[in-house]
Parts: structure tokens; C-alpha cells; sequence
């Protein structure tokens, strides 16, 4: 929820009827890993460990947040209004698309960084606390690289946008492959945006990233607050 008029750019985190700790509340030990867990929440933003019968941690709740920041962006998802064959579930034909779609393909026409973000969450480990540091740092250089300031000006309230246009960011095409977890460190962006191997396929041709929509600016507004 969006503060009252006292306080317009504060952020209210509301509905926590399906949350869980994801430790024990006394002894802070994890909890443990179970499979065969039904899906609980929103098919569409939905991690794919979850849909694969996973318990949830926080490395979903990273996914999700990865999932829903792209909808902002791009204003639909692959696997919305997805037909069900033969009878199988929504969650079954929704986790499908999601595993069967490149990241490359799916962040296509976006900064680097959402692509960066859903690439490192998706190879967290079960117990692994998500670096929410770095994800913000990563989100916080775009914001700048973008030419915004931080006014606390924020487009839903109406006011003018401060945006530079002569300052552009410009994306690069991810690999299109999964890296492994063990090889995930802190020069990701340093290795796995390469213009050269593109796997046979013809190379996109990227426009620089200029936020048009109400979302698209959201998205960035959102995870810059300090």
C-alpha cells in the first residue's frame, strides 16, 4: 500500500496470510528441505522449485519478486493465459513455459540487470540467504544509470519525471544457457553477457532502455527507495 498524504513515498508490505518463517523462531535453525509441497500463492509469479513440489524458502521469494518486476516492465508474462491440453493443471502447463524459456528470451528488450537478478536467484541454495546487498547496489547503479535522481518524486504522485535523456542504458544478450551454482560469484555480469557466442542464432539488435510506462518506472522506483 502507498502512504497517506503525510507520507506519499512510504511503502506498506500488507496480506501476509500465506507467509511462513522460513526458521525456527527460537533456535533461528533453517527448516528443513520437503518435497511434495502443494503450491500456495500465485501460480504466475509462482519459482519453479515451488512448482516443481519444493518447500518454500527465500530464495522463491527472490523469483517471484524477479517475476513480478518483469510483468511491471514488459506488462505480460509467456505463460499468462496459457492453454491447458489434455487436462493437465494450470501449475503443470504455467511451470512448463517457465523452465522452457530462456532467460535471454524472456528479459528481451530490458536492462541487463533483471536478467542478472533472476539468473543468480534462480541458482540459490535451499538455505542460502538471498545477498540483498548486491541485488539492491545492482538496482540502485541502474536507477542512476537511467538518469533518474532521488527527488522522492515518484510517478504516482503525479509529479513530473526527472529523467536525463541523453543518458541511456544499454543491454547486452545473455548466454543462452544456466550457469551452475558452483560457478556463480561476484563477476557474473563479467561473464556470461557475451556478444560472441550466441548460439548459432541470429543477434537482436537492442534498443537502449528509456522507461515509458507507469510500470516500467514503478519498477525501477520501487527497489531504489532508501
Amino acid at each position: 500500500m502507498i502512504g497517506n498524504s503525510r507520507s506519499p513515498h512510504t511503502l506498506a508490505l500488507i496480506d501476509f496470510g500465506l507467509s511462513t518463517s522460513f526458521c525456527d523462531i527460537i533456535t533461528k535453525i533453517h527448516i528443513p528441505l520437503r518435497e511434495g509441497k502443494s503450491l500456495v500463492g500465485t501460480t504466475r509469479s509462482a519459482s519453479i522449485n515451488v512448482h516443481n513440489g519444493i518447500e518454500y524458502s527465500r530464495r522463491d521469494d527472490m523469483e517471484s519478486l524477479a517475476y513480478i518486476l518483469i510483468y511491471f516492465m514488459k506488462g505480460s508474462l509467456p505463460w499468462q493465459n496459457v492453454p491447458l491440453i489434455n487436462g493437465q493443471s494450470l501449475s503443470t502447463a504455467v511451470s512448463e513455459i517457465k523452465q522452457s524459456t530462456p532467460i535471454e528470451e524472456l528479459c528481451y528488450d530490458l536492462p541487463e540487470e533483471f536478467g542478472m537478478f533472476l539468473q543468480e536467484v534462480r541458482a540459490l541454495q535451499f538455505e542460502e540467504e538471498p545477498n540483498y546487498v548486491k541485488y539492491r547496489e545492482m538496482v540502485r547503479n541502474l536507477f542512476i544509470k537511467s538518469g533518474f535522481v532521488y527527488n522522492y518524486k515518484f510517478d504516482w504522485e503525479g509529479h513530473e519525471n526527472d529523467k536525463a535523456p541523453e543518458k541511456e542504458v544499454h543491454m547486452l544478450p545473455l548466454k543462452n544457457h544456466y550457469r551452475s551454482t558452483k560457478s556463480r560469484d561476484s563477476s557474473l555480469s563479467n561473464s556470461y553477457w557475451d556478444l560472441s557466442h550466441n548460439g548459432g542464432k541470429k543477434k537482436h539488435h537492442h534498443n537502449p532502455f528509456r522507461p515509458q510506462t507507469l510500470l516500467q518506472m514503478s519498477a525501477l522506483n520501487l527497489l531504489t527507495l532508501k
